[in-house]
């Protein structure tokens, strides 16, 4: 398998990888093994860039990534919550 194509983010010396790796289905695995097995093959594979937000399953995709350790790229989306 070949390297990951990356792309620069204008303007700063960080290099993207071309494919992101989206969490917001990661909830949907059963165990939090599972979602680290997940990302640590993307990562392996040189996706290096994912999207998450806090809003993906309640913060899980940011707390498996935040556990995962590896350096890459985040791209997050933040908002107001609703008053409960």
């Amino acid at each position: 398998m070949g390297a990951m194509h990356t792309i620069p983010l204008p303007g700063t010396p960080v290099k993207l990888s071309r494919l992101a790796f989206g969490t917001a289905s990661l909830h949907h695995l059963a165990s939090t093994r599972r979602r680290a097995d997940l990302l640590r093959t993307a990562f392996d594979h040189g996706i290096t860039h994912f999207d998450t937000s806090p809003y993906y399953g309640d913060g899980i995709g940011e707390r498996a990534l935040a556990a995962l350790g590896a350096a890459g790229t985040v791209a997050t989306k933040v908002g107001l919550y609703p008053r409960g």
